[in-house]
């Protein structure tokens, strides 16, 4: 039975999030993330990507010690690690990104052929996060493709040419954040007016559904004839890291348990500002995030 969302991380991480006297490990990279927060939400989940070196064994037991479902391609190359620091008095943070491996062409084509078999079980699949060194910028579209042969929904949520090459397959679900929407449509998006006209235009390019995020300002969304903007209340931060992947978590979550798109979107709001107090990224609760959607102001835009 296809019932499973399938996650592509090609690039993922091991995450250090260091606060004075504490250190967090977790296993990253958006599609993890989003493996996460769905996990969390009792959604069925597999996760899937290229995982190298002991870095990659420890991402690949940390999932497991999560109780997330995964199947990567291994390669020899070790994985990045990625470094927060967070000055808890200032509320100030610095981050250090690993570049990560290069991926060869023979890793490609194993990872498509898992891929391909992978789809065979899944309803959707989310590509997610910018690609590994040495995987060209068309590649997210070719896997798009290869994902509506098998009649399986697309999400996009990735960045740069990355982002933009993706476009061209039309996936049926894309969430950009504002700098992302204003870099693949070539303008500034400095008013909601341009941002609603944003929405519209993405959908004429082909995407079925658009969901922008708009960090403090909550995040926008169309789908068929439905525009709605969602603002979420105000809360004490932990960080911003993963806001936009647990967003993205609960949207599918929601949605894919029969609610209607404006309840989807509230939902994903409130998962987004749950992580924004969590300690690992993608780990909500997903009783405070229903608590706090119902306290985010949504309008018709």
């Amino acid at each position: 039975m296809k019932d499973a969302i399938l996650t592509v991380t090609l690039n993922p991480a091991l995450d250090k999030l260091i606060i004075p006297s504490r250190e967090v490990t977790s296993a990253g990279g958006k599609g993890i993330n989003v493996s996460r927060v769905l996990k969390r939400l009792g959604i069925k989940v597999l996760a899937t990507g290229i995982a190298g070196g002991s870095t990659g064994q420890e991402i690949l037991r940390l999932l497991k010690g999560e109780g997330i479902k995964n199947d990567f391609v291994v390669i020899p190359e070790e994985s990045r690690i990625n470094i927060t620091v967070k000055d808890q008095k200032t509320q100030g943070q610095f981050r250090v990104m690993g570049r990560g491996p290069y991926i060869d062409k023979n890793t490609l084509r194993e990872f498509v052929h898992k891929y391909i078999s992978l789809l065979g079980s899944s309803s959707w699949v989310t590509l997610n996060g910018r690609n590994a060194e040495g995987v060209p910028h068309h590649f997210y579209a070719k896997l798009i493709r290869l994902a509506k042969r098998k009649r399986v929904n697309t999400v996009l949520d990735a960045s740069g040419p990355d982002f933009s090459e993706g476009l061209k397959a039309r996936p049926f679900l894309i969430k950009p954040n504002l700098e992302e929407a204003q870099e693949a449509l070539g303008k500034s998006l400095s008013s909601m007016r341009n941002i609603k006209k944003s929405l519209m235009e993405f959908q004429k390019r082909g995407m079925a559904m658009v969901l922008l995020t708009l960090a403090e300002e909550g995040a926008v969304g169309i789908f068929k004839d439905e525009l709605w903007h969602c603002r979420p209340p105000r809360v004490k931060i932990t960080h911003d890291i993963g806001c936009g992947d647990a967003f993205l978590g609960g949207f599918l979550a929601a949605f894919l348990r029969g609610h209607s798109f404006s309840q989807a979107l509230k939902f994903a709001v409130g998962c987004g500002t749950s992580n924004a107090q969590a300690m690992i990224p993608g780990k909500i609760d997903g009783k405070k995030a229903l608590r706090l959607s119902q306290d985010i102001k949504i309008r018709k835009f």
